[in-house]
């Protein structure tokens, strides 16, 4: 809801309102609609998947929850293009820490089911 307010008091302000009708636009007005689809129902997964879970759905849940999201965010950018100027440096960087992410995950998943 504040968002909402900021964008409108922004846009007044700024006198930018017309910039929502600009030719071509009309697609990201259906990709924010299943953008915040996928994000509610996300949410909602992931809170009862942390229900079922047991022991380790508090502790380890959320962080799954976030790999996967950053996970998903980095295929949809290799594939739509978002990744196409990136070297191949970069591109190694990326994928070790996705590595190093799920490796913490598994090392905390461990722990807790050890404990």
């Amino acid at each position: 809801m504040l968002i909402c307010f900021i964008v409108f008091f922004c846009s007044k302000k700024n006198n930018t309102w017309s910039l929502y009708r600009e030719k071509g636009t009309s697609p990201y007005y259906l990709y924010t609609l299943i953008m915040g689809v996928c994000w509610a129902g996300g949410i909602a997964i992931y809170g009862m998947a942390t229900a079922n879970m047991g022991n380790l759905g508090p502790s380890i849940g959320w962080a799954i929850f976030s790999a996967v999201c950053i996970l998903t965010a980095n295929i949809w950018g290799i594939l739509t293009g978002e990744w196409k100027g990136a070297t191949k440096k970069t591109l190694q960087v990326m994928t070790a820490g996705l590595v190093v992410l799920f490796g913490g995950i598994c090392i905390v998943g461990w722990a807790k089911y050890l404990q």
